[in-house]
């Protein structure tokens, strides 16, 4: 059983590319599930880290774009710090600090008092 169908994707097509140039080499992976538009996810060939996701809004062509960058190691685990959206609303959120299963108090769950 492949990622996608333990993910509850059905897909219509799936590959994967090698691309190169003077800059780094990237895998792509592009899907195409059932019901929904063209997903294309950018990985590094050196860290093996996604570097970009491309994708649809509407369907149709790829018009959104994410980008992942600035990644650090938290317990272990190489994490992106810097987020870019651009195509509908473009935007950049940076990251300053992640901490896993910090605790939180259950009064934070709370209504607020009227």
């Amino acid at each position: 059983m492949s990622l996608f169908d333990q993910l509850g994707f059905e897909l219509l097509s799936t590959f994967v590319i090698w691309v190169s140039s003077f800059s780094g080499s990237w895998f792509v992976l592009e899907a195409t599930p059932a019901h929904g538009s063209v997903h294309r996810l950018t990985f590094d060939t050196k860290t093996g880290l996604l570097i970009r996701e491309t994708y649809s809004i509407k369907g149709g062509e790829l018009d959104h774009e994410m980008q992942y960058d600035d990644y650090k190691e938290v317990d272990g685990v190489r994490v992106p710090f810097t987020f870019r959206s651009s195509g509908g609303e473009n935007w950049t959120v940076r990251l300053k600090e992640v901490k896993n299963n910090t605790p939180i108090d259950d009064a934070k769950f709370d209504p607020p008092s009227e």
